[in-house]
């Protein structure tokens, strides 16, 4: 039985989680606040 890489994956997700966590929390912050804009943008239109 081949052995699945999921042990792998998650020794590597450790290793990168400090760096990839504020990239990630900058990127969806960026895309909350485009979404929100947007909402704002498309009320106050009509």
């Amino acid at each position: 039985m081949p052995k699945r890489p999921t042990a792998s994956v998650i020794r590597a997700v450790g290793r990168w989680w400090p760096a990839l966590f504020p990239v990630l929390a900058l990127a969806y912050s960026v895309w909350a606040a485009s979404r929100v804009t947007a909402f704002i943008s498309r009320r106050r239109r009509v």
